[in-house]
């Protein structure tokens, strides 16, 4: 790993537990009452049909029937495989995070049904993890520059999308998304590196 990818873990860990820690002392911040006010406040009808469509991309249904596309038509094994261990190890760590730090989910309307903790979101922890490592592959890849940035543009706006989402459904506070693309970054970075060796060849 690179001295600069080395600094910025460094940096996501310390900001991980800092704000874990901020969590369970507060429980619900102030930015997090701020954000769940103003996303109940933009609900209307349509804007909430949109809403629903988006978020189930980063949810597991959704995850899964990509991974079966991907076992179906990538050729290449090593491919399909790194995609199928590196959902369901987001999946893992994700659950763990969640029973150990136990924060209840908002008190408002939920505008879908949500099971377990809050923190850190699952959606936007999945969302980084399996959409971010597209994104690791896709420039991994031999393919033309401009695609790649275009893929990778489209790829980091659909993260921040699906992790809004979920405080606009009213079932994650603004610190869980926070927490999820946090914590999905750093085991992204950790899962990456681990793994750059078998696909130096490709």
């Amino acid at each position: 790993m690179k001295r600069i990818n080395k600094i910025i873990l460094v940096i996501l860990i310390i900001f991980a537990i800092f704000l874990t820690i901020l969590v369970k002392k507060y429980d619900v911040l102030a930015i997090d009452q701020f954000f769940l006010e103003k996303a109940v406040a933009l609900r209307n009808g349509f804007l909430t049909k949109i809403v629903k469509v988006v978020t189930n991309l980063g949810g597991t249904f959704w995850i899964i029937f990509l991974t079966l596309i991907c076992l179906i038509l990538i050729k290449k094994r090593k491919y399909p495989i790194l995609i199928t261990v590196n959902i369901l190890n987001v999946v893992i760590i994700n659950q763990l995070l969640k029973i150990i730090i136990q924060r209840s989910r908002p008190i408002v309307e939920h505008l879908v049904n949500e099971s377990g903790y809050s923190y850190p979101s699952g959606h936007a922890m999945a969302a980084i993890g399996f959409y971010g490592f597209f994104i690791f592959l896709i420039n991994n890849l031999n393919i033309d520059e401009k695609l790649k940035k275009i893929l990778t543009s489209f790829l980091i706006c659909l993260i921040i999308v699906i992790g809004l989402t979920r405080i606009y459904l009213g079932v994650h506070y603004f610190t869980d998304i926070i927490a999820g693309f946090t914590f999905g970054l750093i085991y992204l970075m950790l899962y990456t590196n681990f793994i750059k060796k078998y696909l130096k060849h490709e």
